[in-house]
């Protein structure tokens, strides 16, 4: 998911942790603290965004963050 979804248009910071779940949901994200999420992308940037989103949203569940996954 590319993290400019999450964030505000005009004001460049994360939306609110209610925006951010409806976002989330809509894009299979389980909240429940029973799954593992697994962030990835080309250097760690996007997914520590996407990790500080899940984490505003309230999302439960362990967090592991690939860094430089994709390089």
């Amino acid at each position: 998911m590319p993290f400019s979804e999450l964030v505000d248009p005009v004001t460049k910071k994360l939306r609110s942790g209610e925006e951010l779940g409806k976002i989330l949901l809509s894009k299979g994200v389980d909240p429940s603290d029973e799954v593992e999420k697994k962030l990835m992308c080309g250097t760690g940037v996007t997914a520590a965004v996407i990790e500080s989103a899940l984490q505003l949203a309230g999302f439960g569940g362990r967090k592991k963050i690939y860094d430089g996954s994709w390089t």
